[in-house]
C-alpha cells in the first residue's frame, strides 16, 4: 500500500472510533438494539457491546498501523468484537489464588467428533475452496463470499449452527458492505442466515433477518416478484415456528392471494403457500379449514403430478395427519400406512415421503396406544435420519428424544435413559445448556430416572416432530 501522509477518505483512527463509541454508548439508551457510528458499527447489549470495524493496514512513518474504513475502501477487513464488563475487583480480605493464563484457543471451526464423515468431506471441500478463492481473488471478491457461504451452507447441513451462524453473519456483513443490502448475494446469505436461526430457534433474530428481507426483495424487486413473495412466506413460516400464529395466517393469507393473483391457483409457488397456511390453521386448532386446504392440494397434486410423485405423497400425508388431529384415528392410520407403502414402493424406503409417513405413523401409534408398533417405528426413524444426517445432528436428536418417550411409556427404562442422554450431550454441545432444547431433554431425563427408580408406569414426555 502506498505511504500517504493525510488520513485516508472514510477512514479513522482507532483511537477517533473509540472516543466516538463512548460519546455515543453515554447518550444511547441501555439496551438500545443498534446504532452506527460513522465506519464502527455499535450493537448494546444489558452487560455488553458489541462492535463491528471495517480494518485496512497502512505505512506510516515506515511503521504499518490499522485504521477503521468505512466499506468503501478495498481490500478492508471486517473484525467483529464483544466487550464485556470487567471482573469485580476483590474485597479486602478476600483470597485470590493464581491462575495461568491459558493458550489463545484456536479459531471455532467444526467439532471433528461431531461431525460424520460424508459432512467433513464436504465441509474440507469447502474450507480448501475458500481458501483458494481467498488467496486468487481476495476477501470481498463476489466468488470468495459465494464460497464463504457454501461452506456455511455445509456446516449447517453438518448439524453445526453455531458454526454456521457465525460464518454466515461475518458473510452477510462483508456481502452488505461492499454489493449493498439490496443485492442477490446479499439478500440469499440474508435469507440463509434467517433459516439457521430458525433451526436453532433462535426465532427473534429469526424473524428479524426474514422481515429485513422481505422488505429489501420488495424494494429491489418490487411487491409481486415470485422473490418477493417467497421472502413474504418465509417469515410467514417462521412466525408459525415461533408460536405467532395470528400473525403467520394473517401473512399467508396475503401472500396466498398475491400469489394466486400473479402465478395462478395451481401454480407450485401458490400450493406451497396454500400447504403453509393450512399447517398455521391446523396449529391455531382451525382444524376443518385447514383440511379443506389440504384435501384441494391433494387434488390438484393428483391430477398434475400423479399419485406416486413426492409431493403428492406428501400432501396425503398431511391430510392423515389432519384426521388424526379430529380424532379419526382409524382413517388417519389406513391413509398413513397407504401412504408409505406407496412411497417406498415408488420412491424407495429412504425417500423424504418415506421418512415422513413414518414419523407421522409413529405418533399416531403412539397417540392410540400401540406402543410395540409406536417403538419399532421410531427405531427405524432413528436409522434414517443417522443415514442422512449424522449421529449427532439435531434432527436425528429430535428422533431419539421421540424414541425415549416411548420407550418410558413402555416402561423400558434402560433404553430411555441411554437415548435422552445422548440427546443430552448432543445438544448441550451444539445448543449450549441454556436451550430449550437441552432442557426438554434434560426433563425427560429426569422423569425416566425418576420413574425408574419408582417403577412408576408414566407415559413420559410428549413426542415431538
Amino acid at each position: 500500500m502506498t505511504e500517504s501522509s493525510g488520513q485516508r477518505h472514510g477512514s479513522v483512527s482507532i483511537g477517533e472510533a473509540l472516543a466516538a463509541i463512548r460519546a455515543e454508548v453515554a447518550n444511547s439508551r441501555l439496551g438500545e438494539a443498534f446504532s452506527s457510528i460513522g465506519a464502527v458499527q455499535l450493537g448494546l447489549q444489558p452487560n455488553a457491546l458489541e462492535l463491528t470495524f471495517r480494518l485496512v493496514v497502512e505505512t506510516h512513518a515506515d511503521s504499518p498501523r490499522f485504521v477503521v474504513t468505512d466499506g468503501r475502501t478495498p481490500g478492508a477487513h471486517t473484525l467483529k468484537v464483544t466487550l464485556g464488563p470487567p471482573p469485580p475487583a476483590p474485597r479486602a480480605g478476600d483470597h485470590v489464588e493464581a491462575v495461568a493464563t491459558p493458550p489463545v484457543p484456536p479459531p471455532p471451526g467444526p467439532d471433528a467428533t461431531t461431525v460424520d464423515g460424508p459432512h467433513a468431506e464436504v465441509i474440507k471441500l469447502y474450507e480448501d475452496l475458500l481458501a483458494d478463492h481467498d488467496r486468487m481473488l481476495g476477501p470481498l471478491h463476489r466468488t470468495t463470499l459465494d464460497a464463504a457461504a457454501n461452506l456455511a451452507g455445509a456446516l449447517c447441513d453438518a448439524g453445526q449452527l453455531e458454526e454456521a451462524v457465525n460464518l454466515y453473519e461475518r458473510v452477510l456483513l462483508d456481502n452488505e458492505n461492499t454489493f449493498g443490502a439490496q443485492d442477490g448475494g446479499t439478500l440469499l446469505v440474508r435469507s440463509a442466515l434467517a433459516r439457521v436461526y430458525r433451526d436453532a430457534q433462535r426465532f427473534d433474530e429469526a424473524i428479524a433477518q426474514y422481515r429485513r428481507a422481505a422488505a429489501d426483495y420488495e424494494t429491489g424487486f418490487g411487491g409481486d416478484h415470485p422473490n418477493t413473495l417467497s421472502a413474504q412466506h418465509n417469515l410467514a413460516f417462521a412466525y408459525y415456528k415461533a408460536g405467532q400464529l395470528d400473525d403467520s395466517i394473517l401473512l399467508f393469507d396475503k401472500v396466498l392471494a398475491d400469489s394466486t393473483r400473479v402465478s395462478g391457483p395451481d401454480n407450485e409457488s401458490t400450493l406451497i403457500t396454500l400447504l403453509g397456511l393450512s399447517g398455521a390453521l391446523r396449529a391455531a386448532g382451525r382444524l376443518e379449514e385447514a383440511i379443506t386446504y389440504d384435501e384441494h392440494i391433494l387434488a390438484v397434486r393428483t391430477r398434475t403430478l400423479g399419485p406416486e410423485h413426492e409431493d403428492t405423497l406428501l400432501a396425503a400425508i398431511n391430510l392423515g395427519d389432519d384426521r388424526a388431529a379430529i380424532g379419526r384415528h382409524d382413517e388417519a392410520l389406513g391413509i398413513l400406512e397407504e401412504t408409505l407403502a406407496g412411497a417406498e414402493r415408488a420412491l424407495g424406503p429412504h425417500s423424504l415421503a418415506a421418512q415422513s409417513a413414518r414419523t407421522s405413523l409413529a405418533f399416531g401409534y403412539d397417540q392410540v396406544g400401540r406402543i410395540a408398533e409406536a417403538i419399532g417405528m421410531y427405531t427405524l426413524i432413528v436409522s434414517d435420519r443417522e443415514y442422512h444426517y449424522g449421529h449427532d445432528h439435531l434432527n436425528t436428536l429430535v428422533a431419539c428424544a421421540n424414541l425415549a418417550s416411548v420407550c418410558t411409556t413402555a416402561q423400558r427404562y434402560d433404553d430411555a435413559i441411554a437415548l435422552y442422554s445422548r440427546v443430552v450431550a448432543g445438544r448441550e454441545r451444539q445448543l449450549g445448556s441454556g436451550h430449550t432444547l437441552t432442557i426438554t431433554a434434560r426433563e425427560g431425563l429426569a422423569f425416566a430416572k425418576a420413574a425408574a427408580l419408582r417403577r412408576f408406569p408414566g407415559g413420559g414426555p410428549v413426542t415431538h416432530r
